[in-house]
This record gives C-alpha cells, sequence and structure tokens, in this order.
C-alpha cells in the first residue's frame, strides 16, 4: 500500500492487491488506518482467466471495505471475453447494493470515489492493472470539491 495523498482526512492508498487473498489482507490493513474511518475500495480484477476463475472470491473478499466500486477487467496477455466483465465481482460483494458500484468507465470512477469520500476515510485503489493511475488524481478532487 503506497499513500497517495491525504486531504481532509481521507487518505488514498494505491495497492497491487489482484487476488482474494491480497485483497483481503490489504483491506484488513487498511482498515486498521481507517481507525473510525470507513474503508472504500475502488478494485479492478486483472485478467479474463483470473476473473472468470476467482471473481465470486475477489468481491467476497472487498466485502471487508464499507464501500466498494468495481472497475471492469484490465486485459493483459489475453482477448477480451464478453462474458466475463466485472459486474459479477460487484454482484458478488456481500454488501447492500447502495454501497457497491459497478463502474465500466475508468475515467468515471476518481469522481465516484470522491462522491462517496468523507473526512476519515481511507480510499484504496487495489489491483495489478490501469487501476493504479487512478489514485493521483482523488487527492486533488477532494481539493476541489472541498473549495
Amino acid at each position: 500500500m503506497e499513500l497517495k495523498g491525504t486531504v481532509d482526512g481521507v487518505r488514498v492508498y494505491d495497492s497491487y492487491a489482484h487476488h482474494q487473498t491480497e485483497i483481503a489482507g490489504d483491506l484488513q490493513a487498511a482498515r486498521s488506518v481507517a481507525g473510525s474511518g470507513r474503508v472504500i475500495a475502488a478494485f479492478q480484477p486483472h485478467l479474463v482467466s483470473r476473473t472468470k476463475a476467482l471473481g465470486a472470491l475477489m468481491g467476497e473478499a472487498l466485502g471487508a471495505a464499507d464501500e466498494v466500486v468495481v472497475l471492469d477487467v484490465y486485459l493483459a496477455r489475453e482477448d477480451a471475453d464478453p462474458a466475463v466483465t466485472g459486474r459479477p465481482v460487484a454482484d458478488a460483494v456481500p454488501l447492500p447494493s447502495e454501497r457497491v458500484h459497478f463502474e465500466p468507465d475508468f475515467d468515471a470512477v476518481p469522481a465516484e470515489l470522491v462522491r462517496r469520500a468523507r473526512p476519515g476515510d481511507v480510499i484504496l485503489t487495489p489491483g495489478a492493472g490501469s487501476v493504479t493511475q487512478l489514485a493521483a488524481p482523488v487527492p486533488a478532487l477532494l481539493r476541489e470539491r472541498d473549495a
């Protein structure tokens, strides 16, 4: 977990966690950092084959967060499969539906995270794909929101 910024008590971390065991570990660490704040995770499944085999387990692990945004699958080394998306991962998150959002539009995710964030929260962007780029703009968006 790498701290990308803190604005108005919201801490933003990026993480390389890309399967259920790593996700669970990083969310546990984020929970300890958050204290009384909430943990908001924006997860991008990595690889079609891994998502197909482990997507439900990834979704279950994401249930340790308070709010979850799931992106679409990051394609690397494999062709897209229209039957394998981030939607089933989001559907497997054991949280109320209003606390889980599937967002296939990559560019919309930072604003969605900022919309959900409150002072004291920890935002975590786990995944091995382009999700790592999402943590960087969030602090600036938080500053704009709070201005």
